[in-house]
């Protein structure tokens, strides 16, 4: 996991650190309790690609009940880790504000199973939504970053492509059920974190 959070948090958490990375959003790295401490705080946002899930949708035999269209849906790993995770985020007490989803249903089969019932479809978190010429979706999904809650943290469940098209020099690519964690005070392009998920359940 790559931890690292602007002067605010260190202020936060009464630590006397003098920070000095010129042209960089970062401050300096923070091990895993400040990491959590922050995110209690609030005013994060929250950049998810959605939960394991295979390349092939399912067939009449294992698509689930409630999955008609037979859409891409999560394998036992995406379900077991989105669970955890769901988990993990209120043994942690940690603050989510409002959950934003794609349209697809590997995407809200995500959220859902994280414990989250009121879920906003946001079309311009769908997996096609980047492909328009115009970059308008692009821009909406950066946009979408600087919109902060104070005192708790907002969750946005997309695709990569959307990811890739949004941040295109971010190295490595986001894996499956991986977070990267914005802060809007800081920067909208640069995530201050990475999460993937399955270290959730090890988070203390």
């Amino acid at each position: 996991m790559r931890v690292t959070f602007p002067s605010r948090f260190f202020l936060g958490l009464g630590l006397a650190v003098m920070l000095s990375l010129a042209g960089s959003p970062y401050a300096q790295s923070l091990d895993n309790g400040a990491l959590v401490r922050a995110l209690q705080s609030g005013g994060y946002v929250l950049l998810m690609r959605h939960a394991s899930s295979p390349a092939q949708p399912p067939d009449a035999d294992t698509a689930n009940a409630d999955n008609p269209d037979r859409e891409r849906q999560l394998d036992e790993t995406g379900r077991r880790t989105a669970t955890a995770m769901g988990i993990a985020l209120r043994r942690l007490a940690i603050p989510i504000a409002g959950v934003e989803s794609s349209p697809a249903y590997r995407t809200r089969e995500t959220a859902r199973l994280a414990g989250f019932s009121d879920i906003k479809i946001s079309a311009f978190l769908g997996n096609q939504g980047m492909q328009n010429s115009s970059g308008s979706n692009t821009a909406q999904l950066r946009d979408s970053l600087s919109a902060a809650v104070p005192g708790a943290n907002r969750l946005l469940i997309t695709h990569s492509p959307n990811i890739a098209a949004a941040f295109p020099d971010l190295s490595p690519p986001v894996e499956q059920g991986e977070i990267l964690v914005f802060d809007p005070q800081v920067s909208v392009t640069q995530p201050v974190s990475r999460i993937s998920i399955d270290e959730w359940p090890d988070l203390k």
